[in-house]
């Protein structure tokens, strides 16, 4: 039954399972769409040659570089560890990734707002 609601709800329907009947790693989902979206705003901004797409390039970067900090903090940080079987180091994750993507959202809502009413 699960795996029927599964295969017909969209990517981004809450609690899906995978192919096992595991819930789907919440971090790679978002991981993967903010990755998506980086490359949504890099093909339109490339296509329309705005004012500072180098700007955007190292934007993408250095917030690629950023990501790989962050994790590497949340891992690592004690105090996020296991008390009393919780453990916060996954929805710190988790959360930094969903602002990212939240932000990547409004600026791509913004640059298709002004393709349009360039066109």
């Amino acid at each position: 039954m699960e795996r029927v609601i599964t295969d017909r709800t969209p990517s981004d329907f809450p609690n899906r399972l995978d192919s096992d009947g595991y819930p789907e790693d919440e971090f790679e989902k978002l991981a993967s769409e903010v990755l998506q979206i980086e490359n949504e705003i890099t093909e339109k901004i490339g296509i329309h040659d705005w004012n500072n797409p180098t700007g955007w390039e190292q934007s993408l970067s250095l917030h690629r570089a950023a990501l790989d900090s962050e994790v590497k903090f949340v891992d690592e940080a004690g105090f996020l560890r296991p008390v009393r079987h919780v453990d916060f180091t996954r929805a710190a994750k988790i959360e930094y990734l969903q602002s990212r993507r939240n932000y990547l959202k409004a600026l791509l809502i913004h640059l298709d707002e002004t393709m349009d009413s360039k066109e």
